[in-house]
């Protein structure tokens, strides 16, 4: 069995493949290459953000903790909902976190 150029070729790709599909790595391809292609998000315009009439919202936190919205009406407050399973979502918390950290700076 000789290894020609076009059969070594075929295994690294299939290894590859193999790779991406089946391991954590694959993941972070997904990730990086979503990161390449993706677009940023649209921003409302001013005169089409709306205040808030009502803030009596029951939350839950990660912790179990309750607590009510009334406690931060007239602050800022970013409210997200995701998962850690889809890869656009992966690549969203890391966004917001940046840009958590950026506003933390400027204040």
């Amino acid at each position: 069995m000789a290894f020609t150029k076009k059969r070594i070729f075929n295994i690294a790709f299939y290894v590859l493949i193999f790779a991406i599909i089946f391991t954590p790595l694959g993941f972070k391809v997904k990730v990086f290459t979503n990161q390449i292609f993706s677009g940023n998000p649209n921003t409302l315009k001013q005169e089409e953000q709306i205040v808030l009439q009502n803030y009596n919202w029951k939350f839950v936190d990660a912790k179990e903790n309750s607590f009510n919205f009334n406690d931060y009406q007239g602050k800022v407050v970013f409210i997200n909902f995701w998962a850690t399973y889809g890869v656009r979502l992966v690549l969203q918390k890391c966004q917001v976190y940046k840009s958590y950290i950026l506003t933390i700076k400027m204040m």
